[in-house]
């Protein structure tokens, strides 16, 4: 009996204990930081280091350091250390096996007592959430069973990275296109070789420009199966990259207002170029629109910096195209 089985096997064993019994037990949520008792999610731990930064390129210099975090680490200390650097003392092993990798001072590993506040970082340790767990959160607990196989035999290091975890890219397509994909694979399994086998739409997996909105737009529980047809994959990228020339045709098609910059008290703004562009620019992603639309237009199509108005009228566009593309399939 593999390991999930018996997990599986043993919850449902308490379940009738607990009728039996007339009692109520209450079953941990999944969640993707901390999914099972071999590994564990430390990508966002420490929360000082560069935006690409990946634990699994400096591994072995890293392991070398939990195990010396660990060793060091006095649990009824209370005063406060200040992390320095891209590293956090209190990152460690929190279980005797070495292979769970997390917050010493988390309240899981201290009888429900936070003790975060002793690396003097404010509160950003104890709300740190990634995109991607938000995402797995809003699964159901089969979905998340569904989803974790892909992750199956990864160690914490693996499992941590962007790289080497596709879970982590599987998730950015939302949970509500997951919840479907679960439900039509009647929470099956599926391995990870098998499941981009069948489902080659999410190949390459390593992109990090997924057309979202597209796929959330055309794909609906009646029509999954799309997602597994090559022809529709590239019928679907043609279809992107003309929509990506048309938005930005629209985009400079539209007047602009023409705000000179302030002439500088030196004089040296006198003959400076004139712009384009009023003081209603926003960056793209700070708009008040559909999150999926706003990184469609920023990775994919190009566009930057708009104002609300252009953006609506080209999310119009965009949906315009889209009702007719999906009446094609």
């Amino acid at each position: 009996m593999t390991s999930r089985r018996f997990s599986d096997f043993l919850r449902v064993l308490l379940f009738f204990v607990a009728i039996e019994m007339g009692t109520s037990i209450t079953v941990p949520e999944l969640t993707l930081c901390a999914p099972d008792g071999r590994k564990t999610c430390f990508a966002c731990c420490p929360p000082i280091r560069p935006a690409s930064y990946e634990h699994i390129q400096h591994k072995s210099i890293i392991q070398r350091v939990l195990r010396e975090n660990t060793l060091s680490f006095q649990r009824d200390e209370r005063a406060v250390s200040p992390i320095t650097g891209f590293s956090c003392w209190a990152l460690g092993y929190p279980d005797k096996e070495y292979r769970r990798i997390g917050c010493l001072l988390h309240p899981a590993w201290n009888n429900g007592m936070d003790l975060r506040y002793r690396v003097d970082y404010g509160n950003k340790c104890s709300r740190e959430s990634c995109p991607e767990s938000k995402a797995f959160a809003c699964l159901d607990q089969d979905s998340k069973r569904f989803w974790l196989a892909l992750a199956e035999g990864l160690d914490s290091f693996s499992y941590s990275s962007r790289l080497e975890n596709p879970l982590f890219f599987m998730l950015r397509w939302g949970p509500d296109l997951l919840q479907m994909i679960a439900s039509v694979e009647r929470h099956g399994r599926y391995g990870k070789d098998a499941f981009f086998e069948a489902y080659p739409f999410f190949q390459p997996c390593p992109s990090a420009r997924a057309p979202v909105y597209l796929a959330k737009c055309l794909i609906k529980g009646e029509n999954v199966h799309l997602l597994k047809n090559r022809a529709f994959s590239e019928k679907l990228e043609r279809f992107s990259f003309r929509l990506c020339l048309e938005l930005r045709r629209k985009l400079d098609a539209e007047p602009k207002e023409i705000v000179p910059p302030p002439a500088a008290s030196n004089g040296l703004g006198k003959n400076a170029p004139v712009f384009p562009y009023g003081d209603t620019l926003h960056h793209v992603h700070r708009l008040p629109l559909d999150r999926d639309f706003l990184d469609y237009l920023r990775l994919i199509a190009g566009i930057k910096r708009i104002d609300l108005e252009e953006a609506l009228l080209l999310k119009r566009l965009a949906d315009e195209e889209l009702a007719r593309f999906r009446k094609s399939l």
